[in-house]
């Protein structure tokens, strides 16, 4: 039997992002504020807080333009909600990925 060490995986750049948000699903919508962004999804906080695994999409305004893509919850801790970005334009994921990179030289 062979062992393989297993490698990490380094964690997306993350852009602190309040901006409010709003999560439609079937059956109804929650309104929030994102916490942060990454290329690969954005955590809020709701009032109300909807199940792991519920899909459905996103909107919030992120400077100059309008993020709209779909999302699946990932993980809820209290009134925190993690969102994982699913099926994005091109467009949107150039312009996250644009925001998060910008962000993150500033801080270099």
């Amino acid at each position: 039997m062979g062992f393989t060490t297993l490698g990490f995986i380094a964690r997306a750049s993350r852009l602190r992002l309040k901006t409010p948000v709003i999560f439609y699903f079937a059956g109804g919508k929650v309104r929030g504020n994102s916490v942060n962004i990454s290329e690969s999804g954005m955590p809020a906080e709701f009032d109300r807080v909807p199940e792991v695994w519920l899909t459905g999409r996103i909107l919030a305004q992120i400077g100059e333009w309008r993020l709209s893509t779909n999302v699946s919850v990932i993980r809820v801790d209290g009134r925190m909600t993690a969102f994982a970005f699913r099926e994005m334009s091109d467009m949107d994921r150039t312009r996250i990925h644009k925001v998060v990179e910008d962000a993150t030289e500033g801080l270099s």
